[in-house]
């Protein structure tokens, strides 16, 4: 059984103000000095290049982290299994069912209304693209570049951020429902659709409780980052361009979040049946001290 205690992570001020300073500004400078070029770089490259500014500030900021508290990050991350790769499967399926039932309870009402339309529209249909088009051909390092920012840097970068450091500090701190919610809701604001990312979230804060192990929320964020990656390029290979989704087509297809609602309920009924331990947490207290110092009683 893998050992379930969450590591004790040092005082994250420091951390959490580099994350905002540099957060910020890395991205930006580098976006507006892609857009000040004046070499006909492809409009797509400005949002790539600001999306790796960001990853790359947050991986600046956590190096030095790491680095200055001298944390053990074999211990810290632990080591991959072959059952990780099953509960990362099933995380993800719970995760693309739950996104789909989110999505539909909250959203599927709103876009009726007239007030509400143009924010659905916004917030759900008019999201950049994770596959790069430059309007002829979808270009293939340019692609193979969103890829590895998206299945390979953020999971790694964003975990060990969001859950390894701001939750593990919380749990420490406060109590693993303060946690879940603070970390989850910071994790969705920063994907800029809060619910069904903030839930996402909340799934990533358990599976690291339960398993105690940093791998697993990465391995299970990589694989549900694969999954909608793959399903955005394959219908752009079949249609041979970027296709809109439209407002009457997330109208037309309702019936996705009740099949999303009844898969969830069989996949519960299905664990509490054969009664499974998926649904208890261990003990939350930390143990495993990453810092040479001792811990203090500050965030």
């Amino acid at each position: 059984m893998p050992n379930t205690q969450l590591y004790t992570i040092p005082p994250i001020r420091w951390f959490v103000l580099g994350l905002i300073v540099l957060g910020f500004s890395v991205p930006t400078l580098l976006y507006l000095g892609a857009e000040s070029l004046d070499n006909g770089i492809p409009s797509y490259w400005s949002w790539l290049i600001g999306a790796l500014g960001f990853q790359l500030a947050f991986l600046m900021v956590s190096l030095v982290f790491i680095r200055w508290n001298k944390l053990n990050t074999k211990a810290l991350f632990g080591r991959p299994v072959l059952y990780d790769v099953g509960v990362a499967v099933e995380f993800s399926f719970v995760n693309i069912a739950l996104t789909y039932v989110v999505l539909y309870a909250l959203y599927f009402p709103l876009s009726y209304s007239a007030d509400y339309q143009s924010w659905v529209v916004s917030l759900l249909l008019e999201a950049p693209s994770i596959i790069l088009y430059d309007g002829n051909h979808f270009p293939i390092f340019a692609n193979l570049v969103s890829f590895a920012s998206i299945v390979v840097f953020a999971p790694l970068i964003e975990e060990f951020v969001f859950r390894g450091v701001i939750y593990a500090r919380l749990n420490q701190k406060y109590t693993v429902w303060v946690a879940v919610f603070v970390s989850s809701l910071l994790f969705g604001l920063l994907h800029g659709e809060v619910f069904s990312a903030a839930l996402f979230g909340a799934l990533l804060c358990y599976s690291y409780q339960k398993s105690g192990r940093l791998i697993v929320p990465i391995i299970i964020h990589s694989l549900n980052n694969l999954t909608v990656w793959l399903v955005m390029a394959w219908d752009a290979m079949v249609h041979g361009k970027l296709t809109l989704y439209s407002l009457t087509q997330f109208q037309s297809e309702w019936r996705y979040g009740l099949y999303a609602a009844f898969a969830i309920s069989v996949w519960a009924i299905y664990c509490l049946a054969r009664k499974s331990t998926l649904f208890t947490l261990p003990a939350t207290n930390t143990s495993k001290s990453v810092s040479t110092s001792q811990q203090t009683e500050v965030v």
